[in-house]
């Protein structure tokens, strides 16, 4: 139990904070008249405040909000019609794994009495791989490696492959299922679109795609939040993936192989509710963006 000294104390660093929230905690301090650790005892056990990082993004343009919204509105309709199946539904992505990566660094920390000076060392120019994979709610197909930079050619060669595997894998894969893509250049070539067209008879989500061919549905721009391989996939397999300390392209490629295989698969069953729950927050935010509501 606090004294009314303390209780003083207390009301006045917190009212320092109330009209400087964004201030350090020496500055508080020395309006306060008192020593740094005491004032940081105060903040953090009497106040339970915590330091909360400021967080920067570029602004999306009003187009790009509205592209959000409207797409938002759309496929929620569309699922509510029962016109797309979204467990039936092909979510694609590609993303670079460097050899010396890492997940968080805010993380590395070592609790030992003395420091005992551990350093890890990052190269300029880190050897890394591309990595593509699609996943769905019924599981992930790749992923699939290449090593220089992907290009229209290249990009189709993988489509190549992963299309091969669903047929092998799904009965009658393309009565019903979607494909989604981002908005990389590669994709978007006439090449590309008559591919998917082939593949998917118009049941195509990408940027340019409803341009080129007249159905489908236009990707979003700036909309890592709706896609699966952004809000989960990549960031899941790299947290497993650099656990291992992989020290050649070849152990990399096998490490993320590996955890691929050991995705449980009712992670991938959580994709549709978690996908449309997304859609929903575009539309309530009517902004674009909804980071601060998403748990």
């Amino acid at each position: 139990m606090m004294t009314v000294s303390e209780m003083s104390t207390t009301d006045a660093v917190q009212q320092i904070i109330l009209q400087q929230p964004r201030t350090s905690v020496r500055r508080v301090a020395s309006r306060a008249g008192l020593r740094r650790m005491t004032t940081h005892r105060i903040m953090r056990h009497n106040l339970h405040t915590f330091p909360c990082k400021i967080q920067t993004r570029q602004p999306p343009s009003l187009n790009a909000i509205d592209a959000r919204y409207d797409f938002a509105n759309a496929m929620l309709q569309l699922v509510d019609k029962g016109d797309i199946d979204v467990g039936n539904k092909w979510f694609s992505d590609e993303a670079y794994f460097n050899l010396d990566g890492f997940v968080n660094k805010h993380k590395w920390r070592i609790w030992e009495t003395e420091n005992p000076h551990v350093v890890v060392l990052s190269f300029l120019y880190s050897p890394k791989v591309m990595v593509w994979a699609a996943i769905s709610s019924k599981g992930i197909i790749g992923p699939f490696f290449r090593e220089q930079t992907i290009n229209a050619t290249k990009y189709l060669g993988i489509r190549d492959e992963s299309v091969a595997i669903i047929m092998v894998w799904l009965d009658d894969p393309w009565n019903a299922s979607w494909f989604m893509q981002d908005g990389a250049r590669p994709h978007r070539t006439p090449a590309v679109f008559d591919f998917l067209s082939e593949h998917f008879s118009g049941r195509v989500i990408a940027l340019d795609y409803d341009k080129h061919t007249g159905s489908g549905m236009a990707c979003p721009p700036y909309s890592p939040d709706l896609k699966p391989c952004d809000f989960f996939l990549w960031g899941y397999l790299k947290d497993l993936v650099y656990r291992q300390t992989p020290q050649t392209i070849a152990e990399l490629k096998q490490d993320i192989s590996t955890a691929c295989e050991t995705i449980p698969s009712d992670m991938f069953g959580r994709l549709s509710g978690q996908f449309c729950l997304r859609l929903h927050h575009v539309v309530s935010a009517n902004d674009g963006y909804f980071e601060s509501i998403v748990v």
